[in-house]
């Protein structure tokens, strides 16, 4: 099939790196629907981040906070990119190890509204506990290589 792909395209170095990544775009649907299920809540954490860094007054407010929480202020709050759900699943991991802060900054803050809801606090934590079986698995799909020519001889071998 690869070669047959070759005559009929110019493929980049003769078509030697050509290869199907399905399984890994598959998967990737697969989180952002997982992701969705979360929406509210994850929509809640970036509203927080966003509120927390939007002005040198809320970052040094969100500071203090944090330290008087005694919490660790060099991991720093993280806003994610939409559509990439590794910076989602990041944003929220961030969001988990300030939540102490975030719960404290709701009760001394009147602006902070976003803060998550208990029960929408848990379901950041089980999703987040399968980041690192998630990120196992991308990595594992997309350096996979799939061999079209012995999938097209296994065809019509299997056909006949």
């Amino acid at each position: 099939m690869a070669d047959a792909l070759k005559l009929d395209l110019d493929l980049l170095c003769d078509g030697d790196y050509f290869h199907v990544r399905c399984c890994a775009r598959i998967l990737n649907l697969i989180v952002q629907d997982g992701l969705k299920e979360l929406d509210e809540a994850v929509k809640k954490v970036r509203e927080c981040v966003k509120y927390c860094k939007g002005s040198q007054n809320r970052k040094n407010a969100f500071l203090r906070v944090v330290q008087h929480v005694g919490l660790n202020s060099s991991r720093g709050l993280r806003q994610d990119v939409s559509t990439r759900w590794n910076s989602t699943f990041l944003m929220l991991d961030n969001a988990l190890f300030y939540k102490k802060a975030l719960l404290q900054m709701e009760k001394t803050d009147a602006n902070f509204v976003h803060c998550p809801s208990s029960q929408e606090w848990s379901k950041i934590e089980k999703i987040s506990s399968l980041q690192p079986e998630i990120e196992a698995l991308c990595k594992k799909v997309t350096t996979l290589k799939v061999d079209v020519d012995e999938d097209a001889k296994e065809s019509d071998t299997s056909g006949a």
